[in-house]
């Protein structure tokens, strides 16, 4: 008889069977039904499959603390005299080889994205249509025509061809490119050739919209940095670590947008 009360139990419903068993051995049913754990019990024999488990988080990485001051032994190039607007590609060569990777400019002038809308301009001689540097190199990067330049996004995707740890840090603060300096590493950032506030603002068409820019516009690497001032390898310059007051930098640097690109180690 108990062995077929047991069969009765087994393939019973999950609440008959809590009567059934309070029925033969005299216990209130509804202790259980009262009693959290016990009810957690009863729902967990009749669920299938196994317990769900909580999502694994894993800690945020601890941001390296800004140093009050650094300074980097990067490469020296010069831009000139084979790319006389190639500052972008020539500051580029510059963090690649800083990495231990020994790509050259002309190199890299062949490899960055171009956009090759053809240039136009008005009866006043005004540009009114050209390429767009967000999408690529406007105009001829080796001077023999006229040439533009670039902006971050396409030498960003050149430097992630070489370095998958490329990092676009075009919109943050200054204190972003102090921190990435103080893990010892460069910046290249976007700023004007005088570094100065941008002059004789342009502004013209292309097929994704209207551009407004200065034929000013310059790429350096980062270098380094103290209280008052910041040092860059600047590609039209013969020597390394150019100091720049630094309230000025930052002032020319966000004016032309915040550009910057780095990579992590």
């Amino acid at each position: 008889m108990l062995m077929v009360t047991m069969v009765v139990l087994v393939f019973s419903s999950g609440a008959f069977s809590v009567m059934l068993y309070g029925k033969i051995t005299g216990n209130d049913w509804r202790f259980f039904a009262n009693d959290s754990a016990a009810a957690s019990d009863v729902a967990f024999a009749e669920s299938s499959g196994p317990l769900p488990t909580a999502p694994i988080i894993l800690p945020e990485p601890t941001p390296v603390p800004i140093k009050k001051s650094v300074m980097l032994d990067a490469p020296q190039i010069m831009q000139l005299p084979e790319l006389p607007v190639g500052c972008e590609v020539t500051s580029l060569a510059m963090l690649l080889q800083y990495a231990g990777i020994q790509k050259d400019k002309m190199a890299l002038a062949k490899e960055v994205k171009k956009d090759t809308t053809s240039l136009k301009k008005n009866s006043n001689g005004d540009i009114v249509y050209w390429g767009n540097p967000n999408n690529g190199f406007v105009g001829d990067i080796n001077g023999k025509m006229k040439g533009f330049g670039v902006y971050h996004a396409p030498v960003f995707e050149l430097l992630a061809k070489y370095i998958p740890s490329a990092v676009d840090m075009t919109g943050s603060s200054f204190d972003e490119i102090e921190r990435k300096l103080s893990e010892n590493t460069p910046v290249i950032a976007w700023t004007t050739t005088y570094y100065g506030l941008p002059r004789n603002w342009v502004e013209w068409d292309t097929p994704t919209g209207a551009v407004r820019t200065t034929f000013s516009e310059h790429a350096i690497v980062v270098v380094g940095y103290d209280d008052t001032s910041v040092y860059v390898n600047d590609p039209r310059k013969p020597s390394a670590k150019f100091k720049v007051d630094k309230k000025t930098f930052i002032d020319t640097w966000v004016a032309m947008g915040q550009q910057a690109i780095s990579y992590t180690k």
